[in-house]
């Protein structure tokens, strides 16, 4: 199971190593569907290999 989020806290929050799933956390500044959709190239090259118990963080370009 593989969760994708908006919250950055997340991985602070909870030990994921406790559960059989994947984070992956779109750290995009403000949560507009242009900005997640502008991270999607990103999050389908993390979701081919993605493992389990793990935190993946996926940062928009700081030019926007």
């Amino acid at each position: 199971m593989i969760w994708i989020v908006v919250d950055k806290n997340i991985p602070y929050q909870q030990n994921i190593s406790k559960f059989p799933c994947s984070v992956i956390v779109l750290d995009v500044f403000r949560n507009t569907l242009d900005r997640l959709v502008s991270l999607f190239p990103d999050l389908l090259l993390a979701l081919e290999s993605v493992r389990e118990n793990t935190v993946i963080v996926i940062s928009e370009k700081k030019d926007r």
